[in-house]
């Protein structure tokens, strides 16, 4: 349940970033940059959120996972166990979150196409690099999870997020 959960919560900030940066037309024209600055503003609620509340996320298991793997503190099975349960919730709750947003019209103009810009974009890259900026993007997501943990207040795990 806490992987649908944080699979939902992944997919509120990203509707989030696009129903706010797909709709300023009049900046995207004029100002490009400032749409991807407002997204990238705003996308981190979503790690916040998880955070918050206990959510599992694909993404920081890879990283909890494997170290418990090589402190040997859990088996290779617990390992892929926990990696599948975890990116199959995640699937599962961003799925879930997509079919709510398009039943209630949240999935329409500038959001959708502002989604539908992106997804060209990222399925137009070559497999390796785009596979490369993965593993730095989950490096970085990793990085703001340990910073987060580490912070003793809501604004210090805000800022480290």
């Amino acid at each position: 349940f806490a992987s649908i959960m944080g699979g939902c919560y992944v997919g509120i900030g990203g509707l989030l970033s696009m129903s706010i940066a797909g709709n300023l037309p009049g900046i995207a024209e004029s100002n490009p940059g400032l749409i991807k600055f407002v997204f990238a503003a705003l996308f981190p609620v979503n790690l916040l959120l998880v955070l918050q509340t206990g959510s599992q996320l694909f993404t920081g298991n890879t990283a909890t996972m494997a170290m418990a793997l090589c402190e040997r503190s859990i088996t290779l099975a617990d390992l892929l166990r926990s990696w599948g349960l975890s990116f199959a919730g995640n699937v599962i709750g961003c799925g879930l979150l997509a079919l709510a947003a398009a039943y209630t019209g949240l999935l329409s103009g500038g959001t959708a196409e502002l989604a539908i810009k992106t997804v060209k974009g990222k399925c137009a890259l070559a497999f390796g690099p785009t596979f490369v900026k993965a593993i730095l993007c989950n490096w970085l997501v990793c990085l703001a999870v340990f910073l987060a943990t580490s912070a003793s207040d809501m604004t210090g795990k805000m800022v480290s997020v």
